[in-house]
C-alpha cells in the first residue's frame, strides 16, 4: 500500500514544538550534531589511518607473495631443469647400460675366445712338452745304440755292447708309443743274438782257466826260508843296547834243508808273507783273463797271458806237474782267437736315426 500524506494539521504540530524549543536545547542539538560530525571525523581518520596502515601491510604482504612468486617460479624452473636433468641423466644411464651390457658380453665373448686359446694352446704344449720329452729319450737311445756299435766293432767288447743294449731296452721299455715298436722288437732281436755270440765261445777258455787255477797248490815249492833265531838278552850298557838295534837289521836265513851245497835262489825260497802276495798277484792276473775272455778283449787276453807266463816262469817250480801242466794250457790259450764275428747295428740305428728325424 501506498503511504498516507500528512495532512496539513499534523505539519502545523511540528512548527508549533520547534517554536517551542528553547536555545539550551538548540545548544546541546548544536552540540550533539558538532560531536557526531567530529566522531564521524574521527572514525574517517581512524578507518583512514587502519586503512593506510592495512594498505602497507598489503603492499609488503604483496612483496612477499610476489618474492615467494618469484622464488616458487624459480623453484619450478628448478624442478623443470631438474627434471629435464633427470630425464637426460635417465637417458644416458639407459645408454650406460646398454653399453656396459656390450662390453659385457663382449669381454665374455673375448674372455671364451682367450680360454679356448689357452686352452688350445695349453695342449698343444703338453703334446709338444711330450714330443719334446719323447725326441729326448731317443737321442739317448740313440746315444746308447751308437756307443754300443762303437764298443762292438771297435773294441770287440762284448758285455759293454750287451749292458748298453740293456740300458737301451729298459728307456724303450718306459715309452708309451707305438712307434717305437719296431725299434723295440728289433733290439730285442740284437741282444739275443749278441748274447748268444758271447756265450757260445767263452765257455771253453774259461774251463782252461780254471784248471789253471785249480793248479795252484803245486806251483809253488814247499822249500822255505826260516829267520835264525836269536838269543833274547837284556843289554847292560847304552853302547850293547845299540849293537842289539844293530844286528836286528841283519838277518841270517837258512834253508830248511840239510844240503848245504844247493844252490841259493831267492824266488824259490819264500816266506809265508811272499807268498800270500804272489798268490794275490796270481789271482789277479786270473781275473784279468777270465774278464778279457767274457769281454772277448783279444788285446787284455793276451797282454794278461803273457803276465801269467812270466809268472810261473819266475816264481813257480818249472819241474813240478802242474806248472807244466799250466804252461801248457797257456800256451793253448794264447793259440785262441777271442775276435768274434761281426754282428751288424745297423738297422737299429737306421730305425732309431728315422725315429730322431721325424720328431724334429
Amino acid at each position: 500500500m501506498a503511504d498516507r500524506a500528512p495532512d496539513s494539521s499534523e505539519v502545523a504540530g511540528v512548527e508549533r514544538v520547534v517554536a517551542r524549543l528553547s536555545v539550551s536545547a538548540k545548544f546541546f542539538i548544536v552540540l550533539s550534531l558538532l560531536l557526531s560530525i567530529a566522531a564521524a571525523l574521527l572514525v574517517a581518520w581512524t578507518y583512514a589511518e587502519v586503512v593506510s596502515r592495512d594498505t602497507e601491510r598489503h603492499l609488503m604482504l604483496a612483496d612477499k607473495i610476489s618474492v615467494l612468486q618469484g622464488e616458487y617460479e624459480a623453484i619450478v624452473d628448478g624442478q623443470s631443469d631438474l627434471a629435464a636433468r633427470a630425464t637426460e641423466l635417465s637417458a644416458q644411464g639407459r645408454e650406460l647400460s646398454t653399453a656396459l651390457s656390450r662390453v659385457d658380453a663382449d669381454v665374455e665373448r673375448r674372455l671364451a675366445s682367450i680360454r679356448t686359446e689357452f686352452g688350445s694352446e695349453i695342449q698343444k704344449i703338453t703334446r709338444d712338452a711330450a714330443q719334446v720329452s719323447l725326441f729326448l729319450e731317443l737321442l739317448e737311445i740313440r746315444h746308447l745304440l751308437r756307443s754300443a756299435a762303437l764298443r762292438m766293432h771297435f773294441q770287440n767288447d762284448l758285455a759293454a755292447t750287451v749292458y748298453l743294449l740293456e740300458a737301451a731296452l729298459s728307456r724303450l721299455q718306459d715309452v708309451d708309443d707305438l712307434v717305437v715298436l719296431p725299434l723295440r722288437t728289433q733290439i730285442e732281436q740284437d741282444l739275443a743274438a749278441i748274447t748268444q755270440i758271447a756265450t757260445d765261445g767263452s765257455q771253453d777258455p774259461l774251463l782252461k782257466l780254471a784248471a789253471i787255477e785249480s793248479g795252484w797248490p803245486g806251483l809253488l815249492t814247499d822249500r822255505v826260508l826260516k829267520m835264525n833265531p836269536t838269543p833274547a838278552a837284556v843289554p847292560s850298557s847304552i853302547g850293547e843296547q845299540v849293537l842289539s838295534e844293530l844286528t836286528q837289521l841283519l838277518q841270517v836265513r837258512y834253508l830248511s834243508e840239510s844240503d848245504d851245497q844247493v844252490r841259493f835262489d831267492e824266488n824259490a825260497y819264500l816266506s809265508d808273507i811272499e807268498r800270500d802276495l804272489l798268490r794275490l798277484k796270481f789271482d789277479t792276473a786270473i781275473m784279468q783273463i777270465r774278464m778279457a775272455i767274457i769281454r772277448r778283449d783279444s788285446i787284455g787276453f793276451r797282454k794278461n797271458l803273457k803276465s801269467l807266463t812270466f809268472w810261473h816262469q819266475q816264481f813257480a817250480d818249472l819241474n813240478s806237474v802242474a806248472t807244466k801242466s799250466n804252461l801248457d794250457a797257456i800256451d793253448e790259450l794264447g793259440q785262441l782267437d777271442l775276435a768274434t764275428q761281426k754282428y751288424d747295428l745297423s738297422v737299429s740305428l737306421e730305425l732309431i736315426d728315422q725315429l730322431v728325424a721325424n720328431r724334429r
